[in-house]
């Protein structure tokens, strides 16, 4: 089915066109789909992405495609920094499995 839409997204590494692939059968079975990575500031990385999505803007303006961005995050975590909730919540399960 999308073979010819590879043909036409050659600059799309192979790992891209199966999350490409894979975005588009869930949108199509209307599934809400989040696109998760500490990528997304690297417009390159987005555009390869969103050009093997069909109808990609369609989908954001719908608000069935969400692009979260986990740069703050990863940046926190390289930098030591903890962040309150996780950092509580890690605590609350070790606490309950003693």
């Amino acid at each position: 089915m999308w073979a010819g839409y590879w043909e036409k997204s050659e600059c799309l590494t192979y790992s891209t066109h199966l999350l490409a692939v894979n975005i588009n059968l869930a949108l199509e079975n209307k599934q809400l789909c989040l696109y998760v990575t500490v990528n997304v500031v690297d417009t390159s990385n987005l555009s390869k992405i969103s050009s093997g999505i069909k109808d990609y803007e369609e989908h954001i303006n719908k608000r069935n495609l969400f692009i979260v961005n986990l740069k703050p995050f990863y940046d926190s975590a390289l930098a030591g920094d903890t962040i309150r909730g996780v950092q509580t919540t890690v605590t609350t399960r070790t606490r309950r499995q003693r």
